[in-house]
């Protein structure tokens, strides 16, 4: 008998691995990153946007990679090398054949920090079968026809309903027979995302049209990109009917997820309870940094919803906007991170004690970044008993920080490198510069990104030096006063 079953065992689990999708291929080239490294991501959700990495592979002296990835459903994958950023949509078990192509005014692409320099990915598919390949026949019709005749403006200004059907007539063409469920999805999300700027002053007609259903493609750019447009802040929206004084009173003073859900179930659109849910954590998100709105009460609703839910994609969408929320307000493993100095040593932010940091990100060709340097030397000259100012440099090439170090000796507080530490560069989002923290004497952030030179952190500097005020309050997310200290 225990035979019988081991081998009814082994059947089914035969079975099982039979029905197993076998990885996505993507065979690329990508000539001006030899000896790089290629990264792909994918959004968790796409509420909080929060990228995860799902594989990478090294970059060969001639250009060529390969990688395998699992996935289960047609999913948005991002393509990053450095700083460089593409994308491809891919379906299961499907192989992709591509290359990357770069503007060639840039001598070297792979050496370019923290700028938005397209990178172009050409996928070979020419019988056109492929997800990518309709989404990119689909965007470029719709861009060339809203870059005639003003068309653009005839839909979103002047509410032209003719036009509006001309596009809705392109983007529901004919695609081929390989148009598939994710497709079709985001056919009519692409259209209800125009749609909407006309039934903008009737948005109940919108929302029965497009989100009275039992389907949510929470998976589909389309779909989310729509969905978060129409509920952006919905709080303040002209069209909820959410009764926003007991909402602000629960979320400030009776912080309970179940409570706030239910109140929210007064309005007629969310009776869904899967609706309800996704537009709840996207209005908590929205909140917190809004100062009508207690911040810590918000992270419990949160937390409490991610552990009550009974969707897994709500539990993934709630606990990415909490750590997202933990990383603006707390850095401490930011001075544990390993950092590198000029001469190449490993040197970490633990080193330099009781005092506030200013840290600066940069790249050596940031023209604004230099500037901010020459108001830092000011503050540097009347705050280095009290602030600790850092600049960490994000150019790929760290011969960079070496020579810049040299030709400006003036700036004369540590300069390091992120020791192309991308997850750190993902965790904070550090990709639009001039940037800037402030961290207490423990590591806790005050100011996340924080006031420039230019701006007003003399004034803060000098609230810190005098150690007048709690600063704690000062800048955590929706909390505006500043308060002395009791």
């Amino acid at each position: 008998m225990r035979k019988i079953f081991l081998a009814l065992i082994a059947s089914l689990v035969c079975t099982v691995e039979s029905f197993a999708y076998k990885p996505v291929e993507i065979i690329g080239k990508a000539p001006f990153a030899a000896n790089n490294t290629i990264r792909v991501y994918q959004y968790d959700d796409m509420i909080s946007y929060k990228r995860i990495q799902i594989g990478n592979a090294k970059i060969d002296k001639n250009g060529d990679f390969k990688i395998s990835i699992n996935l289960t459903r047609p999913t948005y994958l991002l393509l990053d090398i450095n700083f460089l950023e593409s994308d491809l949509y891919v379906e299961p078990e499907e192989t992709y054949s591509i290359h990357f192509e770069i503007e060639k005014q840039y001598a070297n692409p792979a050496e370019i920090s923290a700028k938005e320099v397209p990178m172009l990915t050409l996928l070979d598919d020419p019988n056109f079968t492929k997800l990518n390949s309709l989404i990119n026949a689909l965007e470029n019709a719709v861009s060339d026809f809203l870059s005639h005749n003003d068309n653009f403006k005839r839909i979103y200004f002047r509410a032209d309903r003719t036009q509006l059907d001309s596009l809705k007539s392109i983007i529901y063409a004919d695609w081929g027979n390989n148009a598939g469920a994710y497709f079709r999805a985001y056919q009519k999300y692409t259209f209800a995302n125009y749609e909407n700027i006309i039934y903008s002053k009737y948005s109940d007609s919108a929302f029965a049209k497009y989100f009275n259903e039992k389907e949510f493609f929470v998976e589909n750019t389309a779909f989310m990109l729509f969905f978060n447009s129409y509920f952006e802040k919905y709080y303040d929206s002209p069209v909820s009917q959410i009764p926003m004084v007991e909402f602000r009173r629960i979320i400030n003073e009776e912080p309970d997820s179940k409570k706030l859900l239910d109140h929210m179930g007064k309005d007629p659109k969310l009776k869904n309870e899967i609706i309800r849910e996704m537009v709840m954590i996207k209005m908590l998100q929205d909140g917190f940094n809004d100062e009508r709105f207690n911040y810590t009460n918000i992270i419990k609703i949160l937390y409490d919803l991610s552990v009550e839910t009974k969707f897994p994609d709500h539990k993934k969408m709630a606990t990415n906007i909490l750590d997202q929320i933990r990383n603006k307000v707390n850095a401490k493993n930011i001075l544990d991170l390993s950092f590198k100095n000029v001469s190449g040593a490993t040197t970490k932010l633990s080193e330099y004690k009781n005092k506030y940091f200013y840290i600066q990100f940069f790249t050596t060709d940031c023209n604004s970044c230099i500037r901010d340097m020459y108001g830092m030397e000011k503050l540097q000259n009347e705050y280095k008993d009290s602030v600790q100012f850092i600049s960490i440099s994000l150019d790929i090439n760290t011969a960079k920080l070496f020579h810049f170090v040299n030709k400006y000796p003036q700036f004369n507080w540590p300069f390091l490198h992120f020791a192309n530490n991308f997850e750190f560069v993902e965790t904070y989002g550090l990709k639009g510069l001039p940037l800037a923290m402030i961290l207490d004497k423990e590591g806790n952030i005050i100011a996340f990104p924080a006031a420039t030179p230019e701006g007003d952190l003399s004034r803060i500097f000098n609230m810190l030096y005098k150690e007048k005020y709690h600063h704690k309050i000062w800048f955590e997310p929706g909390n505006t006063t500043v308060e002395p200290m009791k």
